[in-house]
């Protein structure tokens, strides 16, 4: 289903039991694989899901696993592999698999076609190939010591993981008779839960709660960066988690430092307000304004507008809801006291907020066919927004005289982010060893040809950069090895600060679960900021009862 063309999401109750898994079948049909037994053949037109067909292929038989190339469709249940013609929606073949043991049966976690064969990867660590046109069992390959769970094809090989930590990489003999093992990559330390391939890397999510990328010779473990959101006026920070916010006040130094140059803390930092959502929602975006007086936190469906009432002082802190908005954000902004809010692909809405009251959302400006917006940051003046778009796009929106305006930025990398400089500048951070930060200027809607590179900055070759604060004080580059550089635009000069002790970052090591953020305080400070709470990977033994079987 072509997302351009999906204006809202759609809920449609198809059936009483849960649905296992999804498969898609043409450009606008796709199956549902339910707990009673049954596959479901639907289809999407006029943004209304409708049943076209239902094959039953057995009661007690939960369908797993869905695969379809278009005229067969494969589902994976317990002890067995169905066939389904996808025209007649009836059942070709049933394939059926041993059992270890007898009151334990063999479960079909993942189905996949390769070379017009079926895959398969059962519970008993195995990797069946099947030929489709009679139904017959071509070979097994042992690959792992416990459940396969995900199976992936990139080009003519086949990489199969679960939860043997292990990722096995399969392909043909020189004969290409038969299935053999190439090598196996011991990558995470827990259970591998899904494999995806790309034209160049294999990507990989364990439950180690962060994924990893991998090609043939080296990997990365993707890094955790929490979001952190400052009210400069205030002297607050807020931290943006999955189904939560959490506001604190920032810490407050002596005035006179030591002999060693260092200045104690008068007092720490304190936590303030942390807001919970309801079990099941999630933080998509959030926003804070200068002042602290007004937080807005968007939801699935919804922006909830909060009045933090005397919060900047040391009173009693209170929070109240001012407004629910009925809009489906992606991003939101503060341009002082006015909210905006990126949705619906790309519509700006502004809404102006007052101490007891929000104004209905307008929605200002609209762009056909530029993407959802990924990144919403301010100038100075809260006169303009720039705006990311996951086409890898930019775009600048005049909020007074309701304008936009394309950026003429011609690279190859993927872009990270883009913050205001200045009023007539913008800095670009790229995914590029070569192009790394890059200056924008909006006079001459051009960009400068003095790009940064990684190694202008001091970078190792196998750091990466993971984030960027732009002020007129000066910005701020973070790498993942616990390192901060800062370009004082005025002086032109660059500084490299090297962080570690309080923050618990090991100089040189990249952390999936230590990386910081910076951001500017009042009077040229700087806040620097890391998460102290490790991840929690599952350490129960995988079992079907977890996922529903009980």
């Amino acid at each position: 289903v072509s997302h351009q063309k999906v204006v809202h999401f759609q809920r449609s109750q198809v059936c009483a039991a849960p649905i296992w898994c999804l498969a898609t079948i043409s450009v606008h049909s796709f199956c549902a694989g339910t707990d009673s037994g049954a596959v479901f053949f639907l289809d999407f037109i006029e943004n209304q899901v409708n049943v076209i067909k239902t094959v039953n292929i057995g009661f007690g038989c939960r369908v797993l696993s869905l695969v379809s190339d278009g005229s067969v469709l494969a589902a994976g249940s317990l002890d067995a592999v169905h066939l389904i013609d996808v025209d007649s929606a009836s059942i070709r073949h049933s394939l059926q698999l041993p059992r270890v043991e007898k009151r334990k049966p063999t479960v079909v976690w993942c189905v996949v076609f390769i070379e017009r064969t079926l895959a398969s990867g059962d519970s008993r660590g195995c990797v069946c190939f099947w030929n489709c046109a009679n139904g017959a069992l071509v070979q097994t390959v042992q690959t792992h010591q416990a459940d396969v769970l995900s199976l992936c094809v990139a080009g003519d090989a086949l990489y199969a993981a679960g939860v043997d930590p292990s990722i096995a990489r399969l392909n043909h003999n020189k004969q290409r008779t038969l299935w053999r093992v190439e090598h196996r990559r011991v990558l995470h330390k827990n259970d591998v839960r899904a494999l995806v391939a790309s034209r160049t890397a294999l990507f990989s999510g364990g439950a180690e709660h962060h994924f990893i990328g991998s090609t043939k010779n080296k990997h990365h473990s993707a890094l955790k960066l929490t979001p952190c959101k400052t009210a400069v006026d205030a002297d607050l920070f807020m931290y943006e988690y999955l189904g939560r916010i959490v506001i604190w006040r920032t810490a407050l130094a002596e005035a006179v430092a030591s002999s060693k140059g260092r200045f104690a803390l008068k007092k720490e930092p304190e936590k303030l307000v942390e807001i919970r959502l309801p079990h099941g929602e999630h933080v998509f975006s959030s926003a804070i304004t200068d002042d602290g007086h007004f937080i807005a936190i968007a939801k699935l469906n919804s922006v909830v507008v909060y009045s933090l009432d005397d919060l900047t002082t040391w009173k009693v802190k209170s929070v109240r809801v001012i407004e629910t908005l009925p809009v489906r954000a992606s991003s939101l902004v503060f341009c002082s006291h006015t909210l905006v809010i990126a949705s619906d692909g790309f519509a700006l809405h502004t809404v102006c907020l007052s101490d007891r009251s929000a104004s209905v959302a307008q929605r200002r400006i609209l762009q056909e066919g530029a993407g959802e917006v990924v990144r919403l940051h301010a100038n100075h003046s809260a006169s303009k927004v720039v705006a990311l778009t996951t086409r890898n796009n930019l775009y600048i929106a005049d909020l007074s005289m309701e304008s936009l305006r394309k950026l003429d930025v011609h690279v190859k990398s993927v872009l990270m982010d883009a913050q205001f400089m200045n009023d007539t500048t913008l800095f670009i951070l790229c995914a590029d060893n070569e192009r790394t930060l890059l200056e924008y200027s909006l006079l001459e809607n051009s960009l400068s040809e003095k790009a940064i590179s990684k190694e202008t900055l001091s970078m190792a070759a196998d750091e990466l950069v993971m984030d960027m604060e732009a002020r007129p004080e000066g910005t701020i580059v973070v790498g993942s090895k616990g390192t901060l550089r800062v370009i004082d635009a005025r002086q032109r000069k660059r500084m490299m600060l090297l962080v570690a002790g309080a923050t618990e970052a090991v100089p040189g090591v990249q952390r999936p679960d230590r990386c910081l953020a910076a951001r500017w305080l009042p009077g040229r400070s700087l806040m620097v900021c890391a998460s102290r709470v490790l991840s929690e990977p599952s350490l129960g033994a995988f079992r079907a009862k977890r996922y529903g079987q009980n």
